[in-house]
């Protein structure tokens, strides 16, 4: 168990650092530590009998994996109430109706409930400003919906919602829309008309493709239409001006418009799994914004003409190559992308001797510090790999050819810090003789 914890760690350290950075993530994680954030002075109260002690002077209440069936009748009496998280309650199917009547209410938490409908009643919170059903059973949501004047977080991330109520469109003030794991095919128009929408989540639906009146949605920093059955953008997507991430994975994009180029905001772009995909829009070269772009999974794209395109990008610092056409070829213009930092190339297939020009072409980047080359079939190290002389973390976990690596070399790397040689043939005692050898670096070996 400590070296799975140890393990958790360096999987954090790798993704959490460099990539969850660039470009975020597709869910709140702000539900999950109100506590924390409560102002010092309020109590979280964690049962109903000792909320019920002084009910007026209750503002937060936390009744998650408490097993109810049904919401406390002690609840209704908390007229002040604020806050409330009733999740991780299975057998949870239905909210009482007088719910409505707890109107300071501000947050409601239901994450992983057996959630099946909504009150009508739920209209009557005009105070809401955040709803999280996520990981509920949701099918449909009331019209009532639409009465949450001040809501500005509506997260419905997992359910089984087939279409939403046109009266969503009366949620002036939304700012976020997780929609994400679904059964939606489309929207109701009024969605578009939405003034202050910066987060629209709508991976893992089964959408083929969406209306030019996406444009209207000028305050957007955030689309995502991963993982649906897309085969092409509207070029009103140029309207988008405020986007700064674009997330189009596994799809069925052959090529991508143009007018993405309109973005000047974009910072970060994922089309991995686009398998069709062979080349991307000229209009690339001028997103002088973007710095983190995904192209894994796209075994047909020209990876010359794309590297050529994302050269001029100046601020392009994360590139992911995972799982490309077999046995991958990088080419020679990689050395193009000067500014980048931090390259996965991990689950691929290398030829005897590319990985050797492979680091000869990299070691003329002088700013890459991560380079994961996991899982890509290597029998060697090669020892040019002290070119990398920035490099200061470097994974070549789940190569079972390599029995060694150029200890020589790696001591003159003064930057490296990690080095990640889990699942590899190297013998346990040779990786604990590495770790006595080279002493500045934390080495991770797990077998």
């Amino acid at each position: 168990m400590k070296a799975m914890d140890q393990l958790i760690r360096f999987a954090g350290l790798f993704t959490g650092i460099f990539l969850l950075a660039a470009c975020g993530s597709n869910h709140p994680k702000d539900e999950l530590d109100d506590q924390a954030k409560a102002p010092a002075n309020i109590k979280w109260y964690k049962s109903m009998k000792e909320a019920l002690i002084a009910p007026d002077q209750v503002y937060y209440l936390d009744l998650s994996s408490q097993e109810l069936t049904s919401l406390p009748e002690g609840l209704f009496q908390l007229k002040n109430l604020q806050t409330l998280d009733i999740s991780l309650n299975s057998d949870l199917t239905t909210l009482d109706a007088r719910i409505g009547t707890l109107r300071d209410l501000q947050k409601i938490s239901c994450i992983g409930c057996g959630l099946q409908s909504l009150p009508p009643e739920i209209g009557s919170l005009k105070n809401l400003r955040t709803l999280t059903l996520f990981g509920c059973q949701l099918t449909a949501l009331p019209k009532q919906i639409g009465q949450l004047s001040k809501l500005k977080k509506l997260d419905l991330f997992n359910n089984h919602i087939k279409k939403l109520p046109p009266s969503i469109g009366q949620l002036t003030k939304l700012e976020t829309l997780y929609l994400g794991g679904n059964e939606l095919s489309s929207l109701p128009t009024e969605i578009y008309n939405l003034p202050r929408l910066k987060d629209l989540i709508l991976n893992d639906n089964q959408f083929t493709s969406i209306p030019a009146s996406i444009g209207r949605l000028r305050q957007l920093t955030q689309l995502n239409l991963s993982y649906n059955q897309m085969s092409n953008l509207p070029t009103a997507i140029k309207y988008l001006s405020s986007l700064t991430s674009l997330h189009l994975a596994s799809n069925r994009f052959t090529t991508l418009p143009e007018e993405i180029g309109a973005l000047t905001k974009l910072s970060s772009l994922d089309i991995q799994d686009n398998k069709r995909l062979r080349r991307l829009p000229q209009s690339l070269t001028t997103l002088e914004e973007l710095n983190y772009v995904v192209l894994s999974g796209c075994p047909n794209l020209d990876l010359e003409d794309t590297i050529e395109k994302l050269s001029f990008l100046t601020k392009l610092t994360l590139l992911e190559l995972r799982r490309m056409a077999k046995p991958l070829k990088i080419p020679k213009n990689i050395v193009k992308l000067y500014p980048l930092k931090v390259l996965t190339a991990a689950d691929n297939a290398c030829k005897k001797g590319s990985i050797i020009r492979l680091i000869d072409r990299l070691g003329k980047m002088d700013r890459l510090t991560y380079l994961n080359l996991q899982n890509s079939h290597l029998d060697h190290l090669p020892g040019n790999i002290s070119k990398l002389r920035q490099l200061e973390i470097l994974d070549i976990s789940n190569n079972a050819g390599i029995t060694s690596v150029p200890v020589k070399q790696l001591k003159t790397m003064k930057q490296l810090k990690s080095l990640n040689i889990s699942f590899t043939g190297i013998p346990s005692h040779v990786s604990e003789a590495y770790k006595k050898a080279m002493p500045q670096l934390t080495i991770f070996s797990f077998k």
